[in-house]
């Protein structure tokens, strides 16, 4: 580079003053007939001499550029740049007009690896000329190759064109670029926008979706993604082939109008056959640009039986549910209560299994039951395996906190399946008979009043009424949610008084509840039954009209005063006509030995209706729910759990309950829910027994036959860890999340790639997880198998992924200039366009400067001497001097 300058331009200005002076009386003191050649050249001279003085002062400096600067254009020449090299070209001849004086310039061009396309100074070829892999782009490599090729002593610029896509996402370009700007590099980028514009057609399977690991004769589906830039006509073909022998063989085709954007096309997966299958689905369309991204390959395995957990405590519930399972299940059974091992209850154990089934038990005699609900709920929720209830599960009126930790994952709440409030009334019988003979009877009455309506919900409206000698209204219908506390006063501070008018109490209550809009009313009489004989109102009168008026009246019978319970007893006759009557139940005390609480779980079931024994009709709430493939309706059933299902659940079959005195009310006999990744199944009837009475044998292995199927994991997962891989370019990072940690867990990973090379190593924990990075350079099935051990125990995961085609090739992948700000980080200029500077700073090169001050100033002196002789001399008289000085050399 060569350079003019001043150190005072401001000097320059003196050529106007000296001008002036000098020129101007030049001009005025000799007349325009005396202006002869030697008074032009005089004039010159003067001029001449003006401008030297006046450049002298300015301080005329001509500086020389001794740096050599060397640029090298850094091309992205990947598939995703294929489109445009042309413009890639013209970027580079205007980075070549704008090189600084003494730049050389050379080209390389990059994508999965680097090559020098033109070496600097010599002449510039088209990037078309580029022979490097275009599979994946690697900006981090290629900034360290071309930060190589410089030598010392010169100036290092880089121009980088890319689109900013890096198949590697791990933070590797951003450590490049720190590097170059560590050895004094230069870096400037122009972003090279490689997004399909308008216009531009092409069609790619993007993605698929489907279960890698299935069962046997288990529906699966396989969903492709096609995006597609243009209305389309697609062709998709499915190959398939098993255990990786032989060629694949089409199996299935679809064809179908690609609409712009994202297509789904679904295809059924055949699993009639139990191995490891390799897919392929091939793409073809009217308008494609690119054949890379046509193909998709992956695997899936099917597994010959599902494994199920049948815990019971019925043994007649093993062969009934071994039977529905046929072949299809390797079935473990506990027996509790029996002599079998214990049941597994941990999740590394319990995760193994694919169904787990309670069918008439009662957990709490089972051994860690606590730690076997909380992996059962990992277990469905984290793997998603599914959890069946069948049956009783004794979940009646009884507060424990296993009961509360299981309906926490039921689709039911166990109970009265009644939604809607209801009311019952207390008539508690107060007369000495039911006290002076055996004061305890007395006490354990109230007792069981008090329990009575513990039972009831909050909704509920509780009316009581005590019996003696006159009938008194001791609390009105009043909902529970404002008289709980009162009320077990109330109860508890009745004393025995004179008298027994069981007409006259009955009908008190009747009178004051038969108008009232519930849609459930009960009467509950408490009595000895001991009764005056010619009371004014008759009690069983009372009790036939309550029944009319859908009341139901039932009853508790309490010690007689002699001591000896006599079912034939006349007291006990008349309560159970009363119960019969009136539509309801007689409930007994047998003797004063026996507590209300003993007695208490069955007033509690048939009040809120826990177990109920009577022939149901059954009714089809999902018509199109799987469990009911092949099924139109159902028979009647004999017995059932009565629960309520909860918001969420899905209810398939429901029971006609008909209640005692009242209208139908339906109860959920099949029903669900999602609970995470996993289901939660209750079937409220049970497989073995009477219940079932009315189902012949072909019927329950259809129904049992698809619910058991309808409940069949989506993936088969019998690991105790979740396994994620993430393909990052050359390499994939394998992680696994165990569901507890143990430090001193170790794990370990075996891949085998597709040219059956094997790389094994220890995976590195941190942050609750295992990890490890393994290579995986090509398309193609990768066997991944990870080994997890903690003592004595190991656990091993076999599981498949395939790497389609190259992440380059993904046309639809979103290029942004913001990708070029994240690594670039502030370093060099970034710009759309060839519009970049390629000026050197002043402070980074090495010049030679010259200074014409002492030279012009003798030009100056030198001019004067010449105009001078110029002036004393006629121009004849110069030219004789020549001529004869000229004549004397010639004579020589």
């Amino acid at each position: 580079m060569r350079n003019i300058s001043f150190d005072n331009p401001y000097w320059l200005l003196l050529v106007i003053p000296l001008a002036a002076a000098l020129l101007i009386p030049y001009f005025i003191s000799v007349s325009k007939d005396n202006r002869s050649k030697g008074w032009v050249a005089s004039l010159i001279i003067h001029i001449l001499i003006i401008l030297c003085l006046s450049l002298s002062a300015a301080g005329l400096i001509h500086t020389t550029v001794k740096t050599r600067t060397k640029v090298y254009v850094l091309v992205d020449v990947s598939y995703s740049s294929e489109r445009h090299l042309d413009e890639i070209d013209e970027y580079v001849k205007e980075i070549e007009k704008k090189l600084p004086s003494r730049s050389m310039m050379g080209i390389v061009c990059f994508g999965k690896d680097t090559e020098i396309l033109t070496s600097a100074g010599t002449e510039i070829k088209s990037v078309r000329e580029s022979k490097v892999d275009k599979s994946s782009t690697d900006i981090a490599g290629a900034l360290d190759y071309t930060a190589s090729l410089f030598g010392a002593n010169e100036i290092k610029r880089i121009v980088l064109i890319t689109d900013g896509f890096s198949t590697t996402s791990d933070g590797s370009t951003a450590a490049a670029v720190e590097r170059l700007v560590a050895k004094g590099v230069k870096l400037d980028a122009i972003y090279l926008d490689n997004n399909l514009r308008d216009g531009e057609s092409e069609a790619q399977i993007s993605d698929i979706k489907y279960t890698p690991a299935t069962y046997l004769n288990h529906e699966s589906r396989l969903d492709v993604l096609v995006e597609s830039s243009v209305e389309n006509e697609i062709n998709l073909d499915l190959y398939a082939k098993k255990d990786g022998d032989g060629d694949y063989e089409k199996i299935s085709s679809a064809i179908f109008t690609a609409q712009i954007g994202m297509n789904i096309e679904s295809f059924s997966l055949p699993t009639d056959v139990a191995g490891v299958f390799d897919y392929k689905v091939v793409l073809s369309a009217d308008k494609d640009f690119s054949s890379y991204n046509n193909e998709y390959l992956f695997t899936q395995s099917v597994s010959q039986q599902k494994n199920v957990l049948l815990i019971t405590g019925n043994r007649a519930d093993v062969n009934a549910i071994q039977k529905t399972y046929g072949d299809g299940a390797a079935i473990d059974s506990y027996l509790i209560g029996g002599l079998e091992s214990r049941v597994p209850y941990t999740i590394e154990e319990i995760v193994k299994y694919d169904e787990i089934i309670l069918s008439n038990v009662d957990i709490r005699n089972m051994a860690n039951a606590h730690t076997f609900l909380s992996s059962v709920d990992s277990a469905v929720s984290q793997y998603g395996k599914s959890l069946i209830t069948i049956g009783d599960l004794y979940m009646r009126n009884q507060e424990h906190e296993l009961f509360t930790t299981l309906e926490e994952l039921l689709p039911v709440r166990y109970g009265n399946s009644n939604k809607d409030a209801k009311l019952y009334t207390i008539v508690i019988d107060i007369s000495r008979s039911m006290y002076h003979s055996r004061p305890r009877q007395f006490l354990i009455a109230k007792e069981a009043a008090q329990k009575f309506v513990s039972i009831l919900e909050d909704k509920d409206s509780v009316c009581l009424v005590t019996l003696a000698g006159e009938a008194r209204m001791v609390l009105p219908p009043t909902e529970l949610s404002e008289c709980r506390d009162r009320i077990y006063d109330l109860i508890n501070e009745v004393e025995p008084t004179q008298g027994t008018f069981v007409g006259a109490a009955l009908d008190l209550a009747y009178q004051n509840i038969k108008d009232l809009d519930f849609e459930e009313k009960q009467v509950m009489l408490i009595s000895d039954g001991k009764q005056y004989e010619n009371e004014p109102i008759k009690a069983t009168e009372v009790a036939e009209k309550m029944k009319n008026a859908n009341i139901a009246l039932s009853t508790v019978s309490v010690l007689t005063h002699s001591g000896n319970y006599n079912e034939h007893n006349e007291g006990c006759l008349f309560l159970k006509e009363l119960a019969r009557l009136g539509g309801g139940i007689n409930y007994d005390f047998l003797d004063e030995n026996k507590l209300s609480d003993l007695i208490f779980a069955d007033i509690a079931e048939d009040v809120t209706e826990s177990v109920v024994e009577e022939q149901s009709s059954v009714n089809i709430v999902t018509f199109r729910d799987e469990t009911l493939d092949g099924i139109l309706s159902v028979p009647d059933i004999y017995g059932f759990m009565n629960s309520t299902a909860k918001a969420d659940a899905t209810m398939v079959l429901s029971v006609n309950y008909k209640k005692s005195s009242t209208g139908t009310v339906p109860v959920p006999l099949y029903s669900y829910r999602d609970h995470g990744n996993g289901r939660v199944v209750t079937f409220n009837s049970s497989l073995s027994g009477d219940w079932l009475q009315g189902w012949n044998d072909d019927f329950k292995a259809h129904l049992f036959g698809n619910m058991f199927s309808s409940t069949t994991p989506a993936e088969r997962i019998d690991y105790p860890f979740n396994v994620s891989v993430e393909y990052v370019g050359e390499s994939s990072n394998i992680e696994i999340i165990p569901s507890s940690i143990n430090p001193k867990a170790k794990a370990a990973i075996k891949i085998t790639r597709p040219d059956g090379s094997v790389e094994e190593k220890e995976m590195k924990f941190n942050l609750n997880r295992y990890f490890a990075q393994v290579s995986t350079p090509e398309e193609g099935r990768y066997h991944v198998e990870i080994t997890y051990t903690y003592g004595r125990h190991s656990f091993s995961s076999s599981t498949y992924f395939t790497l389609p085609y190259a992440k380059e090739y993904d046309s639809f992948t979103a290029h942004d200039i913001v990708n070029i700000y994240d690594f670039m980080r502030g370093v060099g200029q970034i710009s759309k366009t060839a519009d970049i500077s390629l000026e050197n700073d002043k402070t980074e090169i090495d010049t030679y400067e010259l200074s014409f001050r002492v030279p012009l100033l003798i030009a100056a002196a030198a001019l004067f001497v010449i105009d001078v002789i110029v002036r004393k001399f006629t121009w004849k008289d110069i030219l004789g001097l020549f001529k004869k000085k000229s004549k004397e050399v010639v004579a020589k």
